[in-house]
């Protein structure tokens, strides 16, 4: 073998192994993405500081009111956790169990009812309390289950945000269709008993509707024909920073968490589920 001959395979070895590694290091960034991604799904609601768009105070006060003081005990006890002044080898649970513990969890209570509380922070601890006693139906996406629907995830991101590539949306919803079609099944049976105050957590399509705004979020992204979350903000009902945030994006989506009350199931003759808004952030 030549010196010329070495010097090209050397060459040739460098590039694949700076590719391998190019492509090692997408691997992980696009992992470290996806466990982000779930990561925050699963924290709970209100949980980072938040700035709310809209926020009916009436309903807030109203639904405080309802689950004091088991709400008020629970947002103590929450703070006792987070906040690790409580030392030692026993837990906080058992701790509280104690004589001492029962003192120091009722000192803590009287101090919470004593303070003055925004109606942000009564929403805060109305949804940390309906959140932890399992009363607040929260949707933010189905999670793919199979390795081909993730594999067919990952390779859309990939087709249209890094090389602009356009994709057939009618042959991507079919395939979607198929490889959903149990999450689907589950989740509709899900929607069709569904009331009360929920959570809906995704993108809205903004509408601007004679004396306010439409604002819309399928359940399930990129399927055919999915069922949908609606509500309705009056114009007179939002601060005037939101108006002019929605007023920009007619036609358009923004990110939003909205928590509502079920006024309009699902039914046969509608895939529309619609809410009276409490608050959207």
């Amino acid at each position: 073998m030549t010196v010329g001959s070495r010097s090209r395979d050397e060459q040739k070895s460098w590039t694949t192994l700076k590719e391998s590694q190019d492509n090692l290091a997408k691997i992980q960034a696009d992992l470290n993405r996806s466990i982000k991604e779930n990561s925050d799904k699963n924290k709970p609601p209100l949980s980072e500081p938040t700035a709310f768009l809209f926020l009916d105070k009436e309903v807030v006060e109203s639904l405080y009111g309802q689950y004091s003081p088991d709400l008020q005990r629970t947002a103590v006890i929450e703070e006792i956790t987070n906040s690790h002044e409580i030392k030692g080898e026993v837990s906080i649970e058992e701790f509280l169990k104690t004589s001492a513990g029962q003192q120091y969890l009722q000192k803590q209570v009287s101090q919470y009812q004593n303070s003055p509380k925004t109606p942000e922070r009564k929403l805060k601890d109305v949804v940390s309390y309906l959140s932890a006693k399992s009363l607040l139906n929260r949707f933010n996406g189905l999670e793919p289950r199979s390795d081909d629907l993730k594999n067919l995830d990952q390779a859309t991101h990939l087709l249209t945000s890094r090389y602009g590539i356009v994709i057939n949306d009618k042959k991507l919803r079919s395939l979607r269709d198929g490889l959903l079609s149990e999450e689907i099944a589950s989740l509709y049976k899900r929607l069709g008993s569904l009331k009360g105050i929920i959570l809906v957590e995704g993108d809205w399509v903004v509408q601007s509707v004679g004396d306010g705004y439409r604002l819309r979020s399928p359940f399930v992204e990129n399927v055919t024909n999915p069922a949908v979350c609606e509500i309705k903000l009056h114009r007179d009902e939002v601060p005037t920073r939101t108006r002019d945030i929605l007023d920009s994006l007619n036609g358009k989506p923004i990110r939003l968490s909205l928590l509502g009350n079920v006024v309009v199931g699902l039914s046969e003759s509608s895939r529309t589920i619609q809410l009276t808004p409490i608050a959207a952030y």
